[in-house]
């Protein structure tokens, strides 16, 4: 039992869990963080080591390069949209742009809120992360070129008045994957456009040379040409998604392409459902991210490829609601005006955990 307890210490050890450490970071200089900056936290960190993004009010930084392994927690997005009785600060964790390079390999980005990201290393987890559009106007919002990425339970929304006058007659995506055996599961993704020129906008764009795993998402495109809201996917395993609005189906080629549903032509072989009425498919109201659970009666409930749900919420490992982290949550706290020392400090704390 001795050699047994230190051969898990040892791995313990080599693993990092040990030694790993927590670290706060709060852009607000009153505040005893640890850092107060992100590029600060960045260098300041050992690999391994756990940074959590506090709420401020300001954004972190812009084209931040990560180059070791890191957990990078923030605290959530639409919190005052879903919890507006909360008491606790309803305010993201911003960054601008994050970029991963070779060393940050297991690194983990969460419940943050930003304009973009690209990643340049192998097995990259973005989960539960608001991205939208930003002062840079990044046109494509997730790139990867790294194999093994996980890229799940995120908010995708990009909007923009009109097209770059530079990219006329050029092809754009709001993600792109580049290599192989990513996974792309129970996110939201929205392109909206006013004024196409002779743009070319791919929802998802997968390279030749890619492989990819796309199942329980939602693509919306609102755009004022359906030649411009394309998917080009490629070596993929596409299954239980919902996919509407402008949308041309562009290239389809050497896909497992099953249990999909679209207001689009897409054929009814496979599970598929075609030229359905989205009207019927969602709730009829709710706030920016609940709105897209299934109605009761919704022809996306149980028609998946093991009978679960179709969209974001559906599958084992569905969307949570504002993106919050999986580590307890305090959204509402109750603290007396005055207190005596008869009564003492009673305080009332509620908090939600989720996956």
């Amino acid at each position: 039992m001795k050699n047994f307890l230190v051969f898990i210490i040892v791995i313990l050890i080599n693993s990092g869990i040990i030694n790993a450490t927590k670290w706060r970071v709060n852009s607000n200089p009153t505040v005893g963080a640890h850092f107060h900056t992100l590029k600060e936290a960045i260098a300041g960190a050992a690999a391994g080591d756990t940074l959590y993004m506090e709420a401020s009010g300001a954004v972190y930084g812009d084209a931040d390069t990560i180059s070791k392994k890191l957990i990078i927690i923030g605290t959530g997005f639409f919190k005052g949209e879903n919890y507006p009785t909360s008491t606790i600060n309803s305010q993201a964790s911003q960054l601008n742009k994050v970029v991963f390079e070779p060393g940050s390999e297991g690194t983990i980005l969460m419940s943050m809120q930003l304009y973009s990201a690209v990643i340049n290393a192998d097995n990259i987890t973005i989960t539960k992360c608001y991205f939208y559009d930003g002062v840079d106007d990044d046109k494509t919002m997730l790139y990867v070129n790294g194999n093994n990425a996980i890229i799940t339970k995120n908010y995708f929304n990009q909007i923009n008045a009109q097209d770059w006058a530079a990219d006329v007659s050029t092809e754009l995506s709001v993600i792109a994957f580049y290599k192989s055996n990513a996974l792309f599961s129970n996110n939201y993704i929205f392109k909206y456009i006013s004024t196409q020129g002779n743009n070319y906008w791919n929802l998802l764009f997968c390279a030749t040379n890619s492989t990819s795993t796309i199942v329980n998402n939602i693509f919306e495109s609102s755009i004022g040409s359906a030649l411009c809201a394309k998917f080009v996917i490629r070596n993929s395993y596409c299954a239980n998604n919902i996919m509407y609005g402008s949308l041309n189906f562009n290239v389809i080629s050497n896909n497992t392409f099953i249990n999909n549903l679209s207001n689009a032509a897409i054929g009814t072989a496979n599970g598929n459902i075609q030229n359905a009425v989205i009207s019927t498919v969602f709730v009829s109201s709710g706030t920016s991210d609940s709105k897209f659970k299934l109605a009761v009666a919704s022809p996306a409930k149980g028609v998946g490829v093991n009978g679960e749900d179709l969209g974001m919420f559906g599958g084992t490992d569905p969307y949570v609601i504002s993106g919050l982290p999986t580590l307890p949550t305090i959204y509402q706290l109750t603290v007396p005006a005055q207190v005596s020392n008869q009564t003492g400090l009673k305080l009332t704390i509620k908090a939600k955990t989720s996956n």
